[in-house]
C-alpha cells in the first residue's frame, strides 16, 4: 500500500503529528491546515492562513516546516494587536 493510499485517510499523519507536538493546540491547528498532495517526501499541509507548507511522513514525524505553517489567528493578534484609528472628521 502506498503513501497516497493509506487507511486512515490524508488527515492521519498531521493529526499523529499535533497529537505529539502540540496536544493542547491540535484541535484549533487542524481547522487552520490543509491538506496539499503527498509525494516522495511525505505529506504536504498548507496553512490556510499563512499559506506556509509542513510536511510530515506517513508516521506522525516531521519532514519540514515553514516558519508561519503553525500560526492561528489566535498568534496573529497576540503578535499584531489591534491597531486604534482615528475618527474621520466631518467635513464641511
Amino acid at each position: 500500500m502506498g503513501m497516497q493510499e493509506s487507511k486512515a485517510g490524508p488527515l492521519a499523519p498531521i493529526e499523529l503529528f499535533l497529537a505529539k507536538a502540540h496536544p493542547a493546540e491540535a484541535g484549533a491547528l487542524m481547522g487552520y491546515l490543509q491538506y496539499d498532495g503527498s509525494g516522495s517526501e511525505g505529506y504536504r499541509y498548507r496553512n490556510k492562513v499563512t499559506r506556509s507548507l509542513i510536511v510530515v511522513e506517513e508516521d506522525g514525524s516531521l519532514v519540514s516546516c515553514d516558519k508561519n505553517a503553525l500560526h492561528t489567528i489566535a498568534i496573529y493578534k497576540t503578535i499584531f494587536p489591534k491597531r486604534k484609528y482615528r475618527r474621520k472628521e466631518k467635513r464641511a
